[in-house]
This record gives C-alpha cells, structure tokens and sequence, in this order.
C-alpha cells in the first residue's frame, strides 16, 4: 500500500486492493511456486485440508453434528444434580481472605446478578427495537479517524474479529420468520435465503429442556478460521472460542437488561446449520448458538 496515494484511491479501488492483498495473506500453506495473487482462497483450503496438521481446523472439521446427547443420558444427569450441586461446598477451603461484595446497587451489578439461563418463554412477541440495541451495542462498530482503523468494543486477537452474528428471527416484531446475517459497519441485517427458516426444526430438533416452540429467535455464531490462521497459527481456535465467549456474555447481560431470557445451545446439527447460513465448512463454521424469548420469571 505504500506505493499507493491514498488520497487519490477511490472506495472502488481500495476494495479490490483488499481483495488482491486478502488473496496473498491467504496463502498460509507452501505456496513458494504458485503465485499468491491468482491463487484462489477454495484451492487454498483445499491443500490444508489434505494434510492437516493444524489440530484445530482438525477438530472443527470433525465436530460434524453437535447433539446435546441421548434423552437416558440427561434424565441420569439430572437424577445426579443434586447431589453433585449440594456437595460442591465440601469441596472449598474454608481459610483465607474473606471477600466483601460492596458493589449490590450499581446498574450493572444488578444486571450481571439477575442474569440467568432461561428455557421456557410468554411467547410474546420481541421488541425489533431491544434487538437492534443488543446487536449493534454488543459490536459497536466504529471508524477511528487516528489509526484509520474499524474498531469494535470486544476483544479480538489482532483486531481480525473472525465471528459472524447470525439472527434467526422466529417471534421479532418488523422481522419475517427467516435467518439474517449482521453487518456491523453497516448497521443492518441482511436476509441470508428466503427459504432458510424451513429448515429451523432440523438443526434445532424439538427438546423438552428449551422451549423453541415460544421463542423469539437464536443468534447464532460463525468463526471465520484462516482469518485467524494467518496471523496466529496454531492459537487460532483458542482465540476464536474466546471470542464467541466474550460476544456470548455480553449478549446475555444487554438481553437481561432489556427483560430477555436467553439460554446457550452447544447442540445443533453443524453441517445443516452452515449449509443453511451458506457457511463452506472449511473455512466458516458454525460454532455457537443462543435462545431468546420473552422471561416468564
């Protein structure tokens, strides 16, 4: 870029410099004789795929169908709870400093302690207004006229923010029942396919935990791995489930805040949920989800 005005690139012009200088970082395998500009970012994939060596990518690339587990399996954990719950303070020491909790009026002390995973929900309708707020308030994007740079208020390795939202509106005021992707820069949300929201009860198939029935929507999660890759090698799937941790929490806490239960989903069926967000697998995966709905308590 050094060898370019900036002051006389167009918008036009810099994107397809993005492009060009996207399709050379992308070049994260022994490319020494291919030329890093022409190589497209498929063939790319597909030589790491080959030969992986990279445990990460290995393990996403075989966490193929995320199930919650069999219904003998969690009526056995749940006879269990109790008595794993009730025995946890045995486990503790009780010598040390003792802390105090001075902070139990401030806004978001009360939020953080009123925060809780909810399962059933009224099934009265979201406000679109509390879901623009969460979306855009938990990415905040933002142009910084020092550094030249877009910034958003959570914490990336090297700034690359690697995790899509996606939003799958089931019960949302001004939102037809389908899948959106976010635009942060933007500020907007765009229709991922209009037949997409068929395919809900598959990826989510009913359960007698979470109440999908009266929900309000799911967000739902995507890592971008050789956006990472290029940079931090074989820390990239630590750094990208962080990430999603971090987006998690803060969606949980502006969802409590404006009257919204939510409830982490680990389970889902993973190839069907990238087809349907047009996710390739390789490079994209579906790694997290969240329910949403009104609180009954």
């Amino acid at each position: 870029m050094k060898y370019y005005n900036d002051e006389i690139l167009s918008l036009y012009d810099e994107y397809l410099m993005s492009e060009i200088i996207e399709q050379k970082i992308f070049c994260i395998d022994k490319t020494s004789s291919i030329s890093p500009i022409i190589s497209p970012v498929d063939t790319i994939q597909s030589r790491l795929v080959e030969n992986i060596e990279e445990l990460g990518l290995k393990y996403l690339l075989n966490y193929q169908t995320q199930k919650i587990g069999d219904v003998m399996n969690l009526f056995s954990f749940f006879d269990l709870y109790p008595y794993i719950n009730k025995t946890e303070p045995y486990k503790e020491s009780i010598k040390g400093i003792s802390l105090n909790n001075s902070d139990k009026s401030s806004e978001i002390s009360r939020i953080m302690n009123d925060r809780k995973s909810i399962r059933k929900f009224s099934g009265k309708q979201i406000s679109f207004d509390n879901i623009s707020n969460i979306l855009l308030n938990v990415t905040n994007s933002r142009f910084n006229e020092e550094d030249g740079f877009w910034h958003r208020n959570i914490s990336s390795g090297g700034g690359l923010y690697p995790i899509d939202i996606f939003l799958y509106a089931h019960n949302i005021e001004k939102l037809d029942r389908n899948f959106y992707k976010l635009n942060p820069i933007n500020k907007r949300l765009s229709i991922v396919d209009l037949d997409s929201y068929s395919k809900i009860k598959n990826i989510f198939p009913s359960s007698f935990i979470i109440d999908f029935k009266h929900m309000g929507g799911i967000f739902l999660f995507s890592f971008d791995y050789l956006k990472v890759y290029q940079k931090y090698g074989e820390l990239t799937l630590s750094l990208g489930l962080v990430e999603v941790g971090l987006i998690a929490e803060s969606i949980h806490l502006l969802s409590t805040s404006h009257g919204i239960g939510t409830c982490d989903i680990g389970g889902f069926d993973k190839p069907l949920c990238e087809s349907v967000l047009k996710l390739d697998g390789i490079n994209n995966h579906a790694v997290y989800a969240i329910v949403f709905g009104d609180r009954i308590c």
